[in-house]
């Protein structure tokens, strides 16, 4: 099977650049922007951490809990990774409004809509960050 990307590391880095030059030369708005596109690039990170968590929780709530006990942490855990799943969704459009208001071309080049696309951006996310980390 065919492996998709839906991150453009290449487009990161020049929205990353873009905004750093900016902000170093005194711009407001863009010391702002790297707060909020430091925010949203969290909440990526945070949906990998979520579904690791839920994953783990399962897990171990399958094998020790019983009943309604078991049901309730299954539920909550999945209401959480929903939960980060519903803010990856918001940031992935919120990085790609940013982006193109400095005339950098799509972060995420998926479909916002497509749960299953936005869950594989994140992951990717974190591994080409992990893998290009300084």
């Amino acid at each position: 099977m065919e492996s998709v990307s839906y991150f453009s590391y290449q487009n990161y880095q020049a929205l990353v650049s873009a905004v750093a030059q900016k902000a170093k030369a005194g711009d407001a708005d863009a010391r702002e922007d790297v707060e909020f596109l430091t925010d949203h690039f969290r909440n990526f990170v945070s949906y990998v951490d979520g579904v690791c968590n839920s994953e783990v929780g399962i897990h171990f709530a399958s094998g020790s809990l019983d009943g309604s006990a078991k049901q309730d942490r299954i539920t909550e855990l999945d209401r959480m990774r929903s939960k980060h799943h519903d803010a990856a969704i918001a940031s992935v459009s919120a990085v790609n409004k940013i982006a193109a208001f400095y005339g950098i071309g799509l972060i995420y080049t998926g479909d916002p809509t497509v749960r299953r696309q936005v869950a594989a951006f994140c992951m990717e996310v974190v591994r080409v960050l992990f893998d290009n980390r300084r």
